[in-house]
């Protein structure tokens, strides 16, 4: 049942051929005016939260001459909650150090990965950073897959230590 009454549609048999021909039949005990109505939505209003994203997304986005889009992420919380991250991304920073000494055939590809993401943008050289603003250091490492057949070394981002 619809709010048309019945619909049946499909397909059915004309006569002795045996031909099949796609229908739909109506049966309509009023007119159809008289069913018709406007449906219209009402958005649910944007929570706090989205609110302030919205805002942060149109104060801060731009585009980069290059015509990169470049949109400020958001912190749920005030960031300088953010946890001491400088001793254990040099700790780790270290480990990987000790790492590329053992493994001299892999430390030109690791310097060539870093070299190209700092050339695409993705991250910059900070030359005296102010430590007594809120801050982040994200650790990474690198990851030897000498099976691929692309990239036999990838490097981990991990912002969650």
């Amino acid at each position: 049942m619809t709010g048309l009454d019945w619909i049946v549609s499909g397909r059915y048999k004309t006569g002795s051929n045996n031909t099949s021909k796609p229908s739909c039949l109506v049966s309509a005990h009023e007119s159809f005016d008289a069913k018709l109505e406007e449906v219209t939505t009402i958005p649910e209003p944007w929570n706090r939260e989205q609110q302030i994203c919205d805002h942060l997304y149109n104060a801060t986005v731009s585009r980069r001459p290059c015509g990169r889009i470049v949109v400020k992420f958001p912190f749920k919380n005030d960031p300088a909650c953010l946890a001491e991250s400088q001793t254990t991304s040099l700790r780790r920073f270290n480990a990987q150090e000790r790492q590329l000494a053992k493994s001299p055939q892999l430390t030109p590809q690791y310097v060539e990965f870093m070299n190209d993401y700092e050339s695409l943008g993705h991250m910059s050289i900070v030359k005296n950073p102010n430590l007594s603003e809120p801050h982040y250091f994200i650790l990474h490492y690198c990851v030897l897959k000498p099976t691929s057949t692309t990239t036999k070394l990838g490097v981990v981002f991990n912002a969650f230590c």
